[in-house]
């Protein structure tokens, strides 16, 4: 009998207070509380089940171990977890840092990724473009201003080329890049740069850029990156 198994015999079967340690434990705790350390790791495994037992309810072992796997089962899921209906949500360290995909991290398999991020901030009729992050990345279902992502940095010529082949409209005139930072997540490396631009006459933005008004800017959440430099933007 596996280490797992006899601990969900001892808290389900026997009342017994001890701490059930599976997949969904390992994401549940990874996230909620930031914890990098790998899980296939001697260290990991011990700094998961010694946090696993300290939150442990003594008084029911056996329903406390079982809210938590079914939390990582049905909500805090490997891929689009449910981010809105947990109840711990508030408290995870990875969502106010943007860690959800990266965490947990694993040794063997973790690669760390470089990419880089171009960030477009377009203005018209006195609002700005957002688009929504995709599924299955970082940061989804945050917004963003529209984002043109290469395989290395480019210049002001390389951007208004790109700008125009997304949108079929042009000339893009562009003022950057205003701000550059590298942003290091778990498993990548974010080289950003923010640009400004003003839209070109007949402009057909793509059909995921939504034009919002400066003063709605805050009902759409933000990834902390670009959070920061549009405040710092708009300070002017």
């Amino acid at each position: 009998m596996g280490d797992y198994t006899a601990a969900a015999v001892a808290s389900i079967a026997f009342g017994l207070p001890e701490p059930v340690v599976d997949g969904n434990v390992y994401r549940v705790l990874a996230r909620v509380f930031g914890i990098a350390d790998p899980i296939d790791s001697t260290t990991g495994r011990r700094t998961f089940r010694e946090l696993a037992a300290r939150l442990l309810d003594p008084a029911d072992p056996g329903t406390h171990n079982q809210a938590v796997m079914e939390l990582g089962a049905l909500v805090c899921t490997p891929r689009n977890p449910a981010c809105s209906a947990c109840p711990l949500a508030a408290r995870c360290i990875a969502r106010k840092q943007d860690r959800i995909a990266g965490l947990p991290v694993k040794q063997g398999r973790t690669r760390v990724r470089d990419r880089w991020f171009h960030y477009v901030w377009v203005e018209q009729d006195g609002g700005i473009f957002l688009r929504e992050r995709p599924a299955g990345d970082i940061w989804q279902g945050l917004w963003e201003p529209p984002l043109i992502e290469g395989t290395r940095q480019l210049g002001t010529r390389a951007m208004a080329t790109a700008l125009k082949e997304l949108t079929g409209s042009g000339p893009w005139k562009l003022q950057g890049p205003l701000h550059e930072v590298r942003h290091v997540l778990s498993h990548q490396h974010l080289h950003t740069r923010f640009w400004t631009a003003e839209a070109p006459a007949g402009l057909r933005p793509p059909k995921d850029w939504q034009l919002v008004p400066l003063k709605e800017l805050g009902r759409y959440p933000l990834p902390r990156l670009v959070e920061r430099w549009v405040e710092m933007h708009l300070r002017g």
